[in-house]
């Protein structure tokens, strides 16, 4: 079974989804792999 984390609660998902939307943005400055890193790396939990 996949642990419930993977959802998540409609909290964690509008943080997540907050930041990365943030990270992607800032990704058009510092590259796209870079941007969804960033996003990976800043997200919630």
């Amino acid at each position: 079974m996949e642990p419930a984390i993977m959802q998540g609660s409609p909290a964690f998902q509008a943080g997540f989804q907050q930041t990365y939307t943030e990270g992607y943005q800032a990704g058009f400055g510092m590259g796209y792999e870079e941007g969804l890193q960033f996003a990976y790396e800043t997200q919630p939990g």
